[in-house]
C-alpha cells in the first residue's frame, strides 16, 4: 500500500466536506495508561497547535489494522482545535493483556475516562466517538460518565445483542460467524475468509471452530450454543447490561446508522430506550447506507450525502454544538429518516412516526407461479398451499439488511442492499404474492409484519418471508426480511413444544424501514424456508441447531383464507 497516497485520498474526502481547518496538528504524544489490573492501555494523543488546554475527543479502537485509516480521517478533529486520544483496545495493536472481545471494555473504558479527565491538556469537555465496535465501547460506559464527559456520537452499534445475533431462533452466520472467525485472536495458516466459507456449511457446527482454526473460539461457542434469550448467557453479564444501559444515560447523543447496517434494529432500540430528557437533547439520523457508510445496492440513492465521509462531517457538527457551544443546524429532540425511494429526507418527532396499518390478506390463485394475490379483504375459503423444504437445496441469500461478510475481502460474493430479485415462479419451493398496483404513492415507515398460518410434518422448522417493491417496469427490489422457526416462533423467550401438522401462527416483524412506494408499483412477499447464508439452514429437526449433524426433508403448508388467513401488515404515513 502507498500509505501517503492512501491518507491524500481519504484527506480529499473529508476535506470537502467541512470547514477550512483552523489550526495545524502540532504533534502526538504516546502514552501507557495502566488499567485497574496493572495491563497498560497503548494511548496516542494528537494536539493542534496552539495553547491549550482543549476540549477532547477518545477513541477507543480494537482494529489495529484501521488505525492508519482512523487516524488519516479522525485527524481531522485536530486541525478543528481538538485533542484527540486514540486508544488501542486491551490485547490488541500495541496493548497489553488478551483479546477478549467484549467482556474489558466497560472496566477499560471507565478507566480511560478517569485518566483522562486528570489530564491539564484537556478542558472539561470531551467527546466520545467511533464507529461499529468503537460505539460498543461508548455504550459501556454511557451510565457512569463523570462530568467532563459532556457527549457521545454513536454509530453502527445496537444495544439489542441476542436479537441482532438470533431472529426467532435462527442464527446469523453472515454476520457472526464472518466477525468471530475474522477477530477469533487466533493465527490459523488459511485466511479468515477462506476457513469462513467452509465452516458455515459444517455440520455439526459446533466443532467447526476447533477443526478449521486448531482451537475453540470460546466467545462463538457462546452464541451458537445459547439459543433461547432466557439462556444465563443473555439475562446476565455484559449483554444484559448493554440492554439496560440507555435508560441510564444522562448525556445528549448523536445517534447514526442506516437502512442496510446490520446494527439497524439494536441502535434503534438503544435510543427508543433513552429517558425522555435525553431523547430531547439528542438527535437520531438513518439514511440509505451500510455499515461502512455507503449506498449499497441497485438502486439509487440523490440526496444522501447528511452526515459525511466517515461520518467525520456530522461528528464536527456535533461536538462544535455540544464542546464548543456553537450554533447547530439541525434539530435536536427528533429523528432525520431518509425515505428510499422518493429520495428525499424527512423529520420525526418521535420514532416510530404515527401511522395507519394497512393489512394486505394472501390468498391463493392460479397462475404462472405457486402462490397467488395479495388482497385487502379477507378470502372467505380457507385454502392451502404446500411445497418441500430440503435443506441441501437452500435459496442463496440475495440482498438485504443483516450482512457483514461482504466488508471483508475473501469472504464470498454474497451482495447486501437493496438488489434485483429473482422473477415469481423461479423456484417450486418459493411462494410468491403479488397485490394490485398503488393508485398512490405510500411511504411506509416503521415495521413491517408478515403473519403465517402455517404447518409441517417435522418437529420444527423454519419459514422465511421476503417483502419487495415490484416497479412499474416490472422489476422487484428487496425491502426487507424476515425467518421463523416454529419452536421460537413470534420471539419466544423459549423452546415451545411443536406437533407435527398442528396449525399455528407464526409472526415475522421485519427491522425498520421508510420507504416509498410509488404510484403505478406493486408489494410483493415470496415465502419460503430458507435464506443462506443470512442465516443458518434449518436441518427440520428440533433442538439446538448448532449440534445437528443430519437433516431432513420437511413438507411446508402455508394457509389462507377463513380463520387461517395469513396477511402482510404495512405501517403507512401521510
Amino acid at each position: 500500500m502507498d500509505i501517503k497516497k492512501f491518507i491524500k485520498e481519504i484527506n480529499e474526502k473529508v476535506i470537502k466536506e467541512i470547514p477550512d481547518a483552523t489550526h495545524e496538528i502540532a504533534g502526538c504524544e504516546n502514552f501507557s495508561v495502566k488499567m485497574r489490573d496493572e495491563i497498560s492501555l497503548s494511548t496516542k494523543v494528537y494536539f493542534p497547535s496552539g495553547d491549550g488546554p482543549w476540549p477532547t475527543i477518545l477513541i477507543r479502537n480494537p482494529y489495529p489494522n484501521n488505525e492508519l485509516l482512523y487516524y488519516a480521517a479522525y485527524s481531522h478533529f485536530v486541525e478543528h482545535g481538538y485533542a484527540l486520544v486514540m486508544q488501542s483496545a486491551r490485547g490488541t495493536g500495541e496493548s497489553e493483556g488478551k483479546w477478549e472481545p467484549f467482556f474489558n471494555e466497560r472496566r477499560d473504558g471507565i478507566d480511560t475516562v478517569n485518566w483522562l479527565v486528570k489530564q491539564k491538556w484537556q478542558d472539561g469537555n470531551i467527546g466520545m466517538f467511533g464507529s461499529s465496535y468503537l460505539s460498543f465501547c461508548q455504550w459501556m460506559i454511557s451510565d457512569s460518565l463523570p462530568s467532563e464527559v459532556k457527549t457521545l456520537v454513536i454509530d453502527c452499534f445496537g444495544t439489542e445483542r441476542y436479537e441482532q445475533i438470533y431472529m426467532n431462533g435462527m442464527f446469523r452466520h453472515d454476520i457472526y460467524t464472518s466477525w468471530a472467525y475474522g477477530n477469533s485472536g487466533l493465527n490459523p495458516s488459511t485466511s479468515p475468509g477462506e476457513l469462513y466459507q467452509k465452516g458455515i456449511y459444517m455440520r455439526p457446527h459446533i466443532d467447526a471452530d476447533k477443526e478449521l482454526f486448531g482451537s475453540k473460539i470460546p466467545f462463538y461457542r457462546e452464541y451458537v450454543s445459547n439459543v433461547e434469550s432466557s439462556n444465563e448467557y443473555w439475562a446476565n453479564g455484559v449483554w444484559a447490561e448493554l440492554k439496560e444501559i440507555p435508560s441510564k444515560i444522562k448525556v445528549p447523543m448523536l445517534l447514526i446508522d442506516g437502512w442496510f447496517d446490520h446494527h439497524l434494529d439494536g441502535l434503534v432500540k438503544g435510543y427508543l430506550n433513552l429517558s425522555g430528557e435525553v431523547k430531547s437533547k439528542s438527535r437520531l439520523v438513518i439514511g440509505p447506507w451500510d455499515h461502512m457508510g455507503n449506498s449499497p445496492g441497485e438502486l439509487e440513492y440523490p440526496n444522501n450525502e447528511a452526515i459525511g465521509f466517515l461520518k467525520v462531517k456530522a461528528g464536527l457538527e456535533w461536538f462544535d454544538y455540544m464542546l464548543k457551544g456553537k450554533p447547530y443546524k439541525h434539530k435536536v429532540g427528533s429523528i432525520d429518516a431518509y425515505i428510499v425511494g422518493k429520495g428525499q429526507w424527512e423529520n420525526f418527532e418521535a420514532w416510530p412516526p404515527k401511522s395507519e396499518i394497512q393489512t394486505m390478506y394472501f390468498e391463493k390463485s392460479k397462475g404462472k407461479y405457486k402462490g397467488g394475490i395479495l388482497s385487502e379483504n379477507k378470502p372467505c375459503n380457507e385454502e392451502k398451499i404446500e411445497y418441500k423444504y430440503n435443506p441441501d437445496k437452500y435459496i442463496i441469500t440475495n440482498g438485504g439488511t443483516a450482512l457483514l461478510a461482504w466488508i471483508t475481502p475473501g469472504y464470498g460474493d454474497i451482495k447486501h442492499g437493496a438488489r434485483l430479485q429473482e422473477e415469481p415462479g423461479y423456484r417450486d419451493d418459493v411462494l410468491t404474492f403479488i397485490s394490485e398496483e398503488f393508485s398512490e404513492d405510500k411511504k411506509i415507515v416503521g415495521n413491517i409484519k408478515v403473519k403465517l398460518k402455517v404447518s409441517t410434518d417435522v418437529e420444527d422448522t423454519a419459514f422465511t418471508a421476503k417483502i419487495m417493491n415490484i416497479l412499474p417496469n416490472g422489476r422487484s427490489f428487496n425491502i426487507c426480511d424476515g425467518i421463523s422457526s416454529l419452536v421460537y416462533r413470534n420471539k419466544t423467550d423459549y423452546a415451545l413444544k411443536y406437533v407435527p401438522n398442528e396449525i399455528v401462527e407464526v409472526e415475522i416483524e421485519a427491522w425498520p424501514v421508510s420507504w416509498c412506494i410509488s404510484k403505478g408499483s406493486k408489494i410483493r412477499v415470496d415465502i419460503s424456508s430458507s435464506n443462506f447464508p443470512a442465516y443458518n439452514n434449518h436441518t427440520n429437526a428440533a433442538g439446538n441447531w448448532a449440534k445437528q449433524k443430519d437433516f431432513f426433508i420437511a413438507n411446508q403448508t402455508v394457509y389462507t383464507g377463513n380463520i387461517n388467513s395469513s396477511s402482510i401488515e404495512l405501517p403507512i404515513i401521510e
